[in-house]
């Protein structure tokens, strides 16, 4: 493997740290920009468990500068994989371990070692696929998981979420239908889908539907124009004395005498009307007699007291006829004395308000006169009443939800009797959540992992195998457990938090990079980690922190489901969650009983929840995580929070066929014989004997103890040195299937069904033996749950029709065979959905049994 690009180390970047660690310098030194998140080929050197942030760190040491790795319990991983890649780039490096480096010196040591041959692979391509495979799994994979987190539409949760609100709506026994219109309703149509769903029907045609706007703006002001008149028309007659109005006619005439009696009192003062208009007739045609008679005196005293009736003074006989006509007009309507009415101007408004809605509804009432004024007020309750009906009518099929017939009776189906309107609510928003779920949410892409890890586990093998060559030939640059005194490229210091700096400023001198990895939890006071880390910004090779937001709400939800479901399924087991393992949280931990030689069954199962989005790469997500839970001995099961919603017993089954593939692992270790595989010898891959780590507390002043077992140039033809490849693919995710044995049947959900006892059934329906099988899977795949109607195989209710026939006969009502049929089911809630599919089952077997010359009734 000749190096497409050489290592050039920065000089002056190295010089700076040099400074720091003598003089403990707190001047920064200028960070490497970070590298390109497009995943570089040369990762392929790196195990399956380096994640990201490796490749990050390894990225800034091949851009030449110096760094400072918090590496933790990854140093061994990441400084194999780290020197892989720099042996690669023909860099001469020396790897300098501390009082914990055992780790680190094995996994450099394993680099030389030879491995299975990879297969062919054509150029340019994948070891494992066409050409490109590798960046269209990833892109696959990455947009899955962003669809899987991004809000499904406008106002709405994202489909994870929505997946897990099903799982907690599903705990209280709320089964909506799938509805794919559903996706797209509004708040507003929510609210009008469950209230159609709690009334159990749909509104009808829009009454007003042929009508023009101006006969519907009409119709829409009749209610209130026409109770505003009769309440005025009462009011008339209640204060006034009125005689009830026959018609609106009669209103009008009343606007009328009223209008007269205001319009008289601009001539004459208020108490003219109440005027004893006869004695006023007399006094006014009386003869004037002698000037100074009595007689005349009282004349003119009544003539004067009459003129004061008019504001000018000038009262005659033309005012009393004035006054006499309105006096009669207002005998013939109302009782009582003439007067000025407040409510006169109110009543005329409201009268031609009503009189121009009537007029515009004509059309559409046609109950109404052709005349309105003959229009009995007594009618105008009725009519507004008529109105409303109209216009609640045509309102009602205008907010109509976007149902139709059959999946309004889908949903009632659903709901239970007696149901309140809360819980026709929580059907309808489930039926929208699960709707989001099926047409927004991205296809789980258990597959395209799987391929994914296996075609990392091919890259990774042919470029081991590349650079073992490339060892072999001299090609590759060497890998040192001492520094020469002629120098190396790089010197990667293993433990730098608890090594003297001063120690490692000397054995740097003569190197042209340095990389230091520890970890600065345990930084010991002037360590070479505690100068440098004051210098440079450290890498943290840690996984990222999982933050507690809305998704990590409902991967608690999805969490509680699946421990319930397996500590059901496994009763032996331990089910635990929110534990950490390999360095992350695990959501839910499987531990089974201890097996004889003391190896403990652990499987680790990651919803794709938010300790999965958390991981920022894909090949965090698929690759880095398994490969590290692989590392500690469990089982990696990734859980899809979609294939949990959708088949939870298939999941449990999973999860309990891994821990009993783990157990059988364990148990298939004791019985079979130790064979010590055939040691091939192996070169040492160090280039110079082994010498005592320089990085050890106490270093030699002398050389002596570096001493060179020949010149030079020798031990650089060694067959095959070897730097840092990772350990082969050991720690591979999946396990090769052959161990993946049909699991024994010792997680049993729920003991095994008792037969019907049915030695036959009718003609045309089968085998008694099928329809058992049949239902008993069924009923041990329901793990004790309720079973739903929309999740029954149609053949399993034909197996509990057919059991049903056989043992009560042929000639038995329908009724009992549903309620038989039921029975064998477990079917304790019979909504009519439920028994809707039992009567299709019914009419199934009927038909099956005349095709086979059975007569029934």
């Amino acid at each position: 493997m000749s190096p497409d690009t050489p290592h050039v180390p920065d000089a002056a970047l190295h010089a700076d740290l040099l400074r720091a660690l003598r003089d403990g310098s707190a001047t920064r030194i200028a960070d490497v920009p970070a590298p390109d998140p497009v995943e570089p080929g040369w990762s392929d050197l790196l195990p399956a468990s380096a994640t990201s942030r490796h490749t990050r760190a390894v990225a800034a040491v091949l851009a030449g500068a110096p760094a400072v790795v918090d590496a933790g319990e990854e140093a061994a991983a990441f400084t194999a994989g780290l020197v892989a890649v720099l042996a690669a780039r023909g860099a001469d490096v020396a790897v300098l371990t501390g009082p914990a480096g055992d780790g680190v010196r094995a996994a450099v040591t394993a680099l030389g070692r030879p491995g299975s041959d990879p297969a062919p692979v054509p150029a340019g391509g994948d070891p494992a696929g066409e050409p490109g495979r590798w960046s269209a799994l990833v892109d696959q994979l990455g947009r899955g998981a962003q669809q899987l987190h991004e809000p499904a539409a406008e106002g709405a949760p994202s489909p994870f979420a929505a997946a897990a609100e099903l799982v907690a709506l599903r705990a209280r026994h709320v089964h909506p239908p799938l509805l794919a219109g559903a996706a797209g309703w509004t708040p507003a149509q929510r609210e009008q889908v469950a209230e159609a769903v709690h009334r159990g029907a749909l509104a009808g045609p829009d009454p007003l539907a042929d009508r023009s706007g101006s006969e519907v703006a009409a119709v829409e002001a009749l209610p209130a124009a026409l109770r505003e008149l009769d309440e005025a028309g009462q009011r008339l007659v209640r204060e006034l004395g009125w005689n009830p109005p026959r018609t609106l006619a009669d209103l009008t005439r009343a606007l009328d005498v009223l209008g007269r009696v205001e319009a008289l009192s601009g001539t004459y003062v208020p108490g003219a009307l109440r005027t004893d208009l006869a004695q006023a007739r007399s006094v006014l045609t009386r003869q004037q007699r002698s000037f100074l008679s009595a007689e005349e005196r009282d004349r003119r005293r009544e003539v004067k007291r009459l003129g004061a009736l008019r504001h000018d003074g000038s009262f005659g006989l033309r005012d009393v006829e004035a006054l006499q006509e309105v006096q009669d007009a207002w005998a013939r309507e109302a009782s009582g004395t003439p007067g000025p009415w407040p409510g006169r101007p109110d009543l005329a408004r409201r009268l031609e308000t009503a009189r121009r809605a009537l007029a515009g509804a004509a059309a559409v009432l046609p109950e109404l006169p052709a005349d309105p004024d003959d229009l009995d007020p007594a009618q105008l309750p009725a009519l507004a009443a008529r109105a409303e009906g109209l216009v609640a009518g045509a309102r009602d099929a205008q907010r109509r939800p976007p149902l139709t017939p059959s999946e309004l009776d889908d949903l009632t189906a659903a709901l239970p009797a007696g149901a309140a309107p809360g819980d026709a609510a929580d059907l309808v928003h489930a039926a929208w959540l699960r709707a989001l779920v099926e047409t927004r949410a991205p296809a789980p892409a258990t597959d395209a992992a799987a391929e994914l890890r296996a075609l990392a586990a091919a890259r990774h093998e042919r470029a081991a195998a590349g650079l073992r060559a490339a060892l072999a030939d001299g090609s590759a640059g060497p890998v040192r457990t001492s520094v020469r005194d002629t120098g190396v490229d790089v010197l990667v210091v293993v433990d730098a938090h608890r090594v003297d700096a001063a120690e490692v400023l000397e054995l740097a001198g003569r190197a042209r990079q340095l990389v230091l990895v520890g970890e600065a939890a345990a930084a010991e006071p002037g360590s070479a980690w505690q100068r440098a880390a004051g210098a440079l910004t450290p890498h943290e090779l840690g996984w990222p922190a999982v933050p507690r937001d809305a998704a990590a709400e409902a991967t608690e939800v999805l969490r509680t489901s699946i421990a319930a479901a397996l500590r059901s399924g496994a009763p032996g087991s331990t089910v635990t969650t929110g534990d950490v393992l390999a360095g992350h949280p695990v959501d839910v931990l499987l531990t089974g009983p201890a097996e004889a030689d003391g190896t403990v069954p652990v499987v680790a199962l990651d919803l794709d929840g938010a300790g999965y989005r958390a991981l920022p790469t894909v090949r965090d997500r698929e690759v880095a995580r398994p490969a590290r839970v692989a590392e500690t001995g469990a089982t990696h099961l990734r859980v899809s929070a979609l294939d949990w919603l959708r088949d939870p017993r298939a999941t449990t089954r999973r999860a309990l066929e891994a821990l009993a593939a783990a157990a059988d692992l364990a148990r298939a270790r004791l019985v079979e014989p130790v064979v010590e595989p055939a040691v091939e010898p192996v070169v040492e891959p160090v280039v110079e004997p082994v010498v005592e780590p320089v990085v050890e507390p106490v270093v030699e002043p002398e050389p002596a103890p570096v001493v060179e077992p020949a010149p030079e140039p020798a031990p650089v033809v060694e067959p095959e040195p070897a730097p840092v490849v990772e350990p082969e693919p050991a720690p591979v995710v999946e396990p090769t299937p052959a161990p993946v044995v049909e699991p024994t049947p010792e997680p049993v959900v729920e003991p095994e069904p008792e037969p019907t006892g049915v030695v036959e059934l009718p003609k045309g329906l089968g085998s008694a033996a099928a329809a058992e099988a049949t239902l008993a899977q069924f009923l041990t795949g329901l793990g004790g749950s309720h079973p739903n109607v929309d999740q029954t195989p149609p053949a399993a209710i034909d197996a509990a029709v057919a059991l049903t026939f056989a043992r009560l006969g042929l000639t038995v009502q329908e009724q009992a065979v549903l309620d038989g049929a039921m029975d064998l089911l477990g079917f304790r809630r019979r909504g009519l959905k439920v028994i809707r599919a039992f009567k299709e089952s019914v009419q199934r077997s009927k038909k099956r049994m005349r095709g086979a010359g059975v007569r029934i009734d």
